[in-house]
Order: C-alpha cells, then structure tokens, then sequence
C-alpha cells in the first residue's frame, strides 16, 4: 500500500485536522492516526496463517489462526497461543520442547473439616514461650494457637496480628 493510495479519513475540529488511515481489507472500515497502526491491526484482526521456524531446526511450520482468533503453538506440551503473529513466531522460534514443563495443577485445598494429625515426637514445646512449638521435622517454628508455621523474625508481628498479644 503506497502512501498516495492510502484511504484517508479526515476528521476535523475548530483546531485541527485529523488525519485517520483506513484499514478496508475484507471490507473492515476501522481507522488509524498511523500507516503502522493500520499494518499492526491488520495483522493482529486479519492475517489467517502465519509461517514459524521450529527451534532448533530449519524447518517453518504454517500456523493457521482457529475460531477463537488464536494461533497455538505446535511445539508438544506447550499451550502458548496468541492472537498477534509475529509474537507466535518469536515464541516458536524458541520454544524448546525438551524445557516446556507440564502445567502445574493446582492443589486441592484440605476440606474444611481435614483432620489434624497428633504432633507426636517431631513437634518440641518450648516451655519458656507457651504459644510457640519448634517442628524437628520441618525445622520451623509453630503458632500453638492457630498451628501456622513462623519465621523465629516475625514471631512478635505474628502474635499482634493474629491474636492481638503484644510482646
């Protein structure tokens, strides 16, 4: 597209004239204030393919973009996917599928009603702090109140935050 055949829109206010560049391809009547704009916008909302160098290799593999306006990556294990293709073939390029890790699943929070298993002889009481219990096991400092574990630096900002006790 030459800069002389550019649809123009002109928008004018008592100050200035704004010039606006159309888009029209597949008859799309979006405008923009740049010839960079409309390209970007373009290739983001209208390109259907786009070749991608696999990593590691010579060889391109053409991506065609899915009904949600998505491009996926190929690489297996791997579930990047975007609209933007140049972003696509950035990611490609370098998606190496030795290093794509599973994605995690998140763990499933205890029920509300999970047992509390007895402390046994990992968990030491501290006779001179009643509310504290060392973990031999975790080697971490326990809350006696509410059982959260606790860092030996924030055992004071602990007991005024959550039972209001001031050291």
């Amino acid at each position: 597209m030459s800069q002389s055949s550019l649809p123009i829109a002109k928008a004018e206010s008592p100050d200035m004239e704004v010039v606006m560049i159309k888009c029209l391809k597949d008859g799309c009547q979006d405008s923009f204030p740049s010839l960079n704009d409309v390209k970007k916008h373009q290739r983001i909302t209208h390109q259907a393919q786009v070749s991608c160098t696999i990593f590691g290799t010579k060889d391109t593999v053409k991506l065609t973009r899915q009904s949600n306006d998505m491009s996926t990556c190929p690489t297996e294990g791997c579930n990047h996917q975007t609209k933007d293709p140049v972003n696509m073939q950035n990611h490609v390029k370098r998606c190496n599928h030795e290093t794509v890790q599973a994605p995690r699943v998140m763990p499933v929070p205890p029920p509300d009603d999970a047992t509390l298993v007895p402390i046994g002889n990992q968990v030491i009481v501290i006779p001179e702090y009643t509310s504290l219990a060392y973990n031999s096991y975790a080697q971490v400092l326990l809350c006696q109140k509410c059982n959260q574990g606790i860092i030996p630096n924030e055992v004071e900002s602990h007991m005024a935050r959550a039972h209001h006790e001031k050291g």
